[in-house]
């Protein structure tokens, strides 16, 4: 991430890929668990994009997975916790498209 920060603050770059007004949006957590490394490691992501993180973060969860593997959203699947993984996936859809439009 710290790469496409540095690629996307340099004006020669953004102008290289006619893309002057390019910028990083935000910065999405992934597979987080809830234990004391995760939350050490993303407070350092913090730290390195300052008020670049957004929340909800996605957690680890083997549905989501198996719906990657598949081909097939979060939605597909019926059970409580890919319900809430899918309610993640929509709360950070509308945060892009608030960040974008």
């Amino acid at each position: 991430a710290t790469r496409v920060t540095d690629f996307v603050g340099d004006e020669e770059n953004r102008l290289n890929i006619h893309a002057p007004n390019l910028r990083v949006a935000g910065v999405i957590v992934g597979m987080r668990r809830n234990i004391e490394a995760h939350n050490f490691h993303v407070n350092g992501i913090g730290e390195l994009f300052p008020g670049l993180v957004w929340e909800p973060f996605i957690p680890a969860a083997s549905k989501g997975t198996t719906a990657e593997d598949q081909g097939l959203p979060p939605h597909a699947y019926r059970d409580a916790r890919s319900r809430e993984l899918a309610e993640v996936y929509d709360a950070l859809g509308l945060r892009l498209i608030k960040e974008v439009s």
